[in-house]
């Protein structure tokens, strides 16, 4: 019955007048990761909660055009700091890793549609040598129950939050290596941007921000200030220009690193799935992902369930 409700509700187009009238002055931030063609190997292996196909990617696009006006970051670090008006039903799409796949299958479909995203690179995925990127490794790893075999150090029942951190202990480009044994795939070509293919990227279609240095939970470092002002000094050396914007690695943060993100300059976006006042942007703007369960269905359920997913959320405090 619930279903049939909110099919009836969005055929009849009353969801869209409610977005159109309670939503008029919002910002919606959408949180994306992968872009992969379906069936591929490297989507097969991705971590399915964050890999879209082309197509559904392209879903999203088409459907932001009809509802929302798409803007840039320098659009929003504006009117964040009262420079500038976004306009009404404001809507930012963003990227988190550096993942190549941005480039090479989101890249053209944004382009086809005249739209521009921003990504929030990790400063070590950029900068390890290896092809996988050893987080996507670890990520493996938990899935397939084998983490207590990898990592022995941290027990029976290691939690993927502190293997991240105890990993950080090792070198990078021994990271990798230390998991190997544990692995089942290898991909192909590597997965993660390079500092000279980010010097590269189309100022046209992307925006750049940062994702932190380590992509560890901030909370969990000793030293959140000097991994997010190492973090944005080197891609601000790698692109030419001084990043304005930090979206917080796996959404975790506390109030003294939101103090200290703004006190370096930066404006602060989360994974805290909720809409923004666009004329009083948050201290922390919220950020909704978007993934296959949204999206993976027909296109008309998928148009229907990226509306629910969008459209009804609470406005972030």
């Amino acid at each position: 019955m619930k279903a049939v409700v909110r099919w009836m509700v969005w055929q009849s187009g009353l969801l869209t007048l409610y977005h159109r009238m309670r939503n008029r002055r919002s910002l919606t931030i959408a949180q994306f990761h992968r872009v992969l063609p379906a069936g591929s190997e490297e989507w097969k292996h991705s971590e399915q909660e964050y890999a879209l196909t082309r197509e559904e990617f392209d879903l999203c696009l088409h459907f932001f055009r009809r509802h929302y006006n798409v803007v840039s970051l320098s659009q929003v670090l504006a009117a964040s700091q009262g420079k500038g008006r976004l306009p009404d039903r404001a809507l930012l799409i963003s990227f988190d890793d550096g993942w190549r796949d941005n480039c090479m299958h989101a890249e053209p479909l944004l382009r086809q549609h005249g739209m521009r995203a921003t990504m929030f690179v990790n400063v070590e995925a950029m900068q390890q040598t290896d092809r996988r990127w050893w987080q996507d490794a670890l990520v493996e790893i938990f899935a397939g129950g084998r983490a207590a075999q990898a990592l022995p150090q941290l027990g029976e029942a290691p939690r993927f939050y502190d293997a991240i951190v105890h990993m950080l202990e090792t070198p990078l480009d021994e990271r990798l290596a230390k998991l190997q044994g544990a692995l089942r795939y290898t991909p192909t070509e590597r997965q993660m941007l390079t500092p000279s293919e980010l010097a590269r990227m189309d100022k046209q279609v992307w925006d750049i921000g940062s994702h932190a240095r380590t992509h560890a939970p901030l909370t969990l470092l000793a030293d959140p200030r000097e991994e997010l002002g190492s973090a944005a000094a080197q891609i601000a050396n790698w692109i030419g220009q001084a990043v304005g914007c930090i979206a917080f690695p796996h959404g975790r943060y506390s109030a003294e690193i939101v103090g200290q993100c703004h006190a370096e300059g930066l404006a602060v976006m989360s994974s805290d799935a909720r809409l923004n006042h666009a004329d009083a942007l948050p201290r922390v703007m919220g950020r909704i992902n978007i993934d296959p369960s949204v999206v993976g269905h027909s296109r008309s359920v998928a148009t229907r369930e990226l509306a629910y997913t969008l459209m009804r959320r609470d406005f972030q405090a």
